[in-house]
């Protein structure tokens, strides 16, 4: 690894239909930027791995993939009940690495929430290909209406 992007990753054009989304934290800075696409059937978030993203074996990084389902899960708060939400608990299983220089796509909706707690479904992969599917209990917090 050599710390920068893999052709320019970072830096390369989303697919047709994908806008840049302002980064929520700085810590998603680092991980991102990020990209979404909102349809009849909900978001697709979106980012391209790069270098930064690999581990020793040339693979995405667990921690990455950890990082970019807990942001999916979230965003699925703000899309499906206009709420923010903190973790109480993820799960996630790995089902096939995905490299740098590959474009990443999540989707994720609520699968059932009450008035403080949110259950959050997802999932994860690059050209059709599963790499991960997600679960999540979030805590809800705040106000209705935000939008990221």
């Amino acid at each position: 690894m050599t710390g920068a992007p893999v052709d320019g990753s970072a830096h390369r054009p989303p697919p047709p239909g994908f806008v840049r989304v302002p980064p929520t934290s700085p810590f998603a800075r680092e991980v991102g930027p990020f990209y979404e696409r909102i349809d009849a059937d909900g978001f697709t978030r979106a980012f391209w791995l790069s270098d930064k993203h690999g581990n020793v074996m040339g693979f995405a990084h667990g921690g990455v993939i950890m990082s970019f389902a807990d942001m999916l899960l979230a965003r699925a708060l703000t899309h499906g009940l206009q709420r923010n939400g903190v973790t109480v608990r993820m799960v996630v299983e790995f089902l096939a690495p995905a490299k740098p220089g590959e474009w990443l796509e999540g989707r994720a909706r609520v699968a059932r929430a009450g008035k403080t707690l949110a259950f959050v479904e997802g999932e994860g992969g690059v050209r059709g290909r599963a790499v991960f599917t997600a679960a999540g209990t979030f805590r809800l917090t705040g106000e209705a209406g935000l939008t990221r």
